[in-house]
């Protein structure tokens, strides 16, 4: 219909400036109904869920005593402020956990706790999960979201190195770096099943640790 007025308008009119005039406003009409179009597409891509998976290292821990395990190890006074301090960037970063996972490791747990203390999670809430502790694969932290975090879009996961750096960067292409103690990663996931993350649909939002923030 619109093809039709203008079409019609352009035949009789016989003015060469009004012609010009006429295919002006016709650009510019589609340039603002084309921009109108990105504009509500990009409004509802920004309504999409996504997937937010944060891997967290967990922050220096001591050298293990006489007799003690490794399991046992507890954080230096220096790993419980850099943690802290991570927990803060990443909260003024905009990025607030709805779950917290950890490898049951006295320093994980820690480390976790003090992430739990920046976002006024309480502890008992925080999800500890034994195999966090060991080695283990994409098809095991997919299965673990699922259960635990269905319903949720933004999960943080504390735990050790090297599988922590070996997950970030199997996630995302893009992460080659490795995780240092405290280090944190933040990936997004273009999909809203955690079962459907990969590398293929991942970005990663933010990347820091304590050294790169002296």
């Amino acid at each position: 219909m619109v093809r039709f007025r203008v079409r019609t308008i352009f035949q009789y009119t016989t003015n060469t400036g009004d012609k010009l005039l006429l295919i002006k406003q016709v650009e510019n009409t589609y340039l603002c109904h084309l921009h109108l179009k990105l504009i509500r597409c990009e409004i509802r891509n920004s309504f999409l869920p996504m997937k937010i998976l944060a891997l967290v290292r967990h922050a220096k821990a001591e050298q293990p005593e006489p007799e003690q395990t490794d399991f046992d190890r507890n954080l230096t006074s220096r790993g419980k402020r850099n943690a802290a301090e991570m927990a803060s960037i990443v909260k003024n970063s905009s990025f607030t956990p709805e779950l917290l996972i950890t490898s049951p490791a006295k320093r994980a747990l820690k480390t976790a706790s003090l992430f739990a203390d920046e976002f006024a999670i309480e502890k008992k809430k925080i999800l500890k999960k034994d195999f966090l502790y060991g080695s283990f694969g994409i098809p095991e932290i997919k299965e673990l979201l699922h259960a635990e975090a269905n319903d949720r879009d933004t999960v943080f996961i504390f735990g050790h190195n090297p599988v922590l750096s070996w997950l970030s960067a199997t996630l995302s292409r893009s992460f080659s770096q490795g995780l240092p103690t405290s280090g944190v990663v933040i990936i997004e996931f273009d999909t809203d099943s955690w079962d459907k993350i990969s590398p293929s649909n991942s970005k990663v939002l933010l990347y820091k640790y304590p050294s790169e923030i002296v």
